[in-house]
């Protein structure tokens, strides 16, 4: 039978390792349509599953979208009236949220792992903290089914980033490091000679925390990004030799054969900021400080405790 759990969620933003600013001036999707949807709890729920019901009560909490991403991946913008479900792992999820913002890119990694149970559908709530700043309160179930029954929408034409095809027997995230690759490489190279002294720092750094921490560490995903600069085939390539030799750099810290270490060079998808050669076409300056964003690296290290 499906629980209801009644909680209260401050905001909080955890950083993995850095966060960038970004003048894009404009929200982080776009879009002009709802999808006419009834809500309906999801189906298939089991002890290591649960749904999160995001929603956003009209002329409740002023300001922008409110944006919102689960393990880092972008789910949804809700305006006003709006909501927005997903399906989790109980314990291997993390939430994050911000405000849109035409001054700052906030960020969208690190967040709070919500305490959920298994076979449960959990109603989360945007309503204003006493210190103003936006949080995310549980409610009952009669509750919410009478505020989604109420907006009848779910919003639609927003290019979602998180992938619905979970896998619950992944160890939990208990590290997590994002790192500009502006600062660790040499421009458009990815092998162990150049990488900058910096880079070689932080990543060994890096692997020391891992290597030393008090979590059984069993996978660690290495994840590298390039901007849309060149062909799609060569920032794939670029990124996929950084992720390796960000490996090697661990293991040389290290990191022992005991752990498995997955390297992606996911090259120009995924950008945090698309639109930057458009936005600033006329201003080089202000395009590579946009560019800059999507050169990253993403460090996961997920284990449980000993």
């Amino acid at each position: 039978m499906m629980r209801k759990w009644l909680l209260v969620v401050v905001l909080v933003l955890l950083t993995g390792c850095f966060s960038t600013p970004i003048m894009t001036g404009q929200p982080l999707e776009q879009w002009d349509k709802f999808k006419g949807a009834s809500f309906t709890p999801a189906r298939g729920l089991d002890e290591k599953t649960a749904e999160l019901v995001f929603i956003r009560e009209a002329d409740k909490v002023p300001g922008p979208a409110f944006n919102i991403y689960v393990n880092e991946n972008y789910l949804a913008s809700l305006l006003d009236g709006t909501y927005k479900s997903v399906v989790v792992c109980v314990d291997n999820h993390r939430v994050a949220f911000n405000f849109s913002s035409a001054e700052a890119f906030t960020n969208r990694y690190g967040g709070v792992a919500y305490p959920v149970q298994g076979n449960s559908v959990n109603y989360l709530k945007i309503v204003n903290g006493s210190d103003g700043i936006p949080t995310l309160k549980a409610i009952e179930e009669s509750e919410a089914l009478q505020l989604v029954s109420g907006m009848n929408k779910v919003q639609a034409h927003t290019l979602s980033r998180f992938n619905k095809r979970i896998n619950c027997d992944l160890p939990p995230i208990v590290m997590s490091y994002v790192l500009n690759t502006s600062e660790l490489f040499n421009p458009g190279r990815g092998d162990y000679e150049n990488m900058l002294d910096k880079g070689k720092e932080e990543f060994f750094r890096v692997g020391k925390a891992i290597q030393s921490s008090d979590k059984k560490i069993d996978i660690v995903q290495i994840s590298t990004y390039t901007d849309s600069s060149g062909s799609a085939t060569y920032n794939q390539k670029l990124s996929e030799r950084r992720a390796k030799t960000i490996r090697q750099v661990l293991r040389e810290a290290g990191v022992d054969d005991g752990v498995e270490i997955n390297v992606v060079g996911y090259g120009s998808q995924d950008l945090v900021a698309d639109n930057c050669a458009v936005q600033h076409a006329q201003d080089a300056e202000q395009r590579e400080a946009c560019d800059q964003l999507n050169r990253r690296v993403e460090i996961v290290a997920r284990g449980r405790s000993q």
